[in-house]
């Protein structure tokens, strides 16, 4: 079937994407509306997921990625990073960084490299509410309930949360674009990838 798609030679039909949530609504949904317009007959499918889904068994066409693939026979590609720093509300900021109190992940994301860190430069500080769900930890900051380590690209310019300890360097987070080389030959499925890479 991934050999049949290939095959195809006019840029129509459907092509999904498996993302993070995070890429999905900051990212890809908006960012899709020109590719669409120039292609009329193409339909993108956008599942927005935490969980990786299997492109050899066709639960994707294309998936976006925070971690390198370790899958053999797939085609990876690292397009981007996410940047991250700890963010609070002013009051929460003001205070001695001994009181904070923090927002931290739970077991899906706690042994990652930016879990780890921010468990290290918690230390003794309590981490009072776990959650991998970026969006739910940012809601945590915005209702004060500590200090979350949060992607930039969440953070609009008028946010009315703010950088604490700025010089606080939480190791950044590769994006990768992967395919599966049989479907990568498919004309739709090459022009989403492509615009893909240049959104992100």
């Amino acid at each position: 079937a991934r050999r049949g798609r290939g095959g195809r030679d006019a840029i129509e039909g459907n092509v999904s994407i498996s993302a993070p949530p995070l890429l999905a609504s900051e990212t890809l949904a908006p960012g899709l509306a020109p590719l669409l317009v120039r292609h009329p007959a193409l339909r993108v499918t956008l599942h927005s997921s935490a969980t990786f889904a299997s492109l050899a068994r066709g639960e994707a066409d294309i998936a976006v990625r925070l971690a390198q693939p370790e899958q053999p026979g797939l085609v990876a590609r690292r397009v981007a990073r996410v940047d991250l720093g700890l963010f609070a509300l002013p009051a929460i900021a003001a205070t001695p960084a001994r009181d904070w109190r923090f927002v931290g992940y739970d077991d899906l994301l706690l042994r990652t490299p930016h879990g780890q860190w921010l468990e290290s430069y918690a230390g003794d500080r309590p981490v009072v509410l776990r959650t991998s769900d970026v969006y739910a930890q940012r809601a945590a900051a915005l209702a004060g309930v500590g200090v979350a380590m949060l992607p930039l690209v969440t953070i609009p310019e008028d946010a009315t949360l703010v950088r604490v300890d700025p010089a606080a360097t939480p190791p950044t987070r590769d994006v990768w674009l992967v395919v599966h080389p049989d479907v990568r030959r498919s004309p739709a499925v090459r022009a989403v990838l492509d615009h893909v890479a240049l959104l992100l």
